[in-house]
């Protein structure tokens, strides 16, 4: 009998002993500091924001001062003249201080309402603060027949990237250019007029994550043509002659240098 006892004994001291144990890794596990935290939001080329409140009839009387428009649908607006503006997007990050917040917000014009000579894309640049009261920066226009804003993080905060393209009689040159906002002004850093003509007229870039993807134009393609990778065919048949642009190489981003 005492023998039973014993191992009755044995066998709650034994469960004492392994629920002790369980008890103390569940404190440890709730009180231990947190040495990986939740970090802080970084940048994608594609991160926007669609702020609850924003007053968008106010953002665009203050882009464009004196032009009396009237709200004819949600973030479309026309003016005296009948032109359409509307807001096609905002992105919110770290645009003039890398350590606040403000918000970008990009208007453009319908492509019918445009002409040729005007570029078939016009996108309108302004920097506000985070809740889009106060217009921070000048507004700035980039117009081309095609056009994509993309943006990319680097320790200088949120720089701004445009790629797109412009059209002549059918024949199609590529363009680039990426701005860093500085002293309320967009300041292109990369790349000049120069470049941009001489060196990306037979480029098409495609910005991706972290990198963009470099399409060079091939000119004389017919109906024979296989594409080797990726292409994008943006010829016209009153085009001679025939081109394609075939993906080349990627140009990658440094956060480090705030470059491709």
């Amino acid at each position: 009998m005492n023998k039973g006892i014993s191992k009755i004994w044995i066998v709650i001291l034994i469960i004492l002993v392994i629920g002790g144990i369980l008890a103390w890794r569940y404190y440890k596990k709730t009180k231990a500091p947190n040495v990986n935290p939740t970090p802080t939001a970084t940048l994608s080329p594609t991160s926007t924001s669609e702020q609850a409140g924003l007053n968008y009839k106010n953002i665009i009387n203050q882009m464009f001062p004196g032009k009396e428009f009237t709200e004819v649908k949600e973030k479309h607006f026309k003016n005296k003249e009948n032109q359409t503006y509307y807001i096609e997007n905002t992105f919110e990050n770290y645009f003039i201080n890398p350590t606040e917040k403000s918000l970008l917000v990009v208007v453009q014009r319908p492509t019918e309402e445009l002409t040729q000579t005007e570029g078939l894309y016009n996108a309108f640049l302004a920097v506000f603060d985070l809740k889009g009261e106060n217009i921070l920066t000048e507004t700035f226009l980039i117009s081309a027949d095609e056009g994509k804003i993309t943006l990319y993080n680097c320790k200088l905060g949120a720089l701004i990237l445009f790629t797109g393209s412009t059209t002549s009689q059918g024949w199609v040159d590529g363009a680039i250019s990426l701005y860093q906002v500085k002293n309320k002004k967009f300041e292109r850093i990369w790349l000049s007029a120069t470049d941009i003509s001489d060196a990306w007229a037979d480029r098409i870039a495609d910005p991706k994550e972290n990198k963009i993807e470099v399409y060079v134009r091939k000119t004389g393609i017919n109906s024979s043509f296989v594409c080797p990778t990726k292409c994008l065919d943006m010829s016209s048949e009153s085009v001679t002659p025939s081109f394609v642009f075939i993906y080349s190489f990627d140009l990658n981003w440094d956060k480090d240098t705030c470059s491709f």
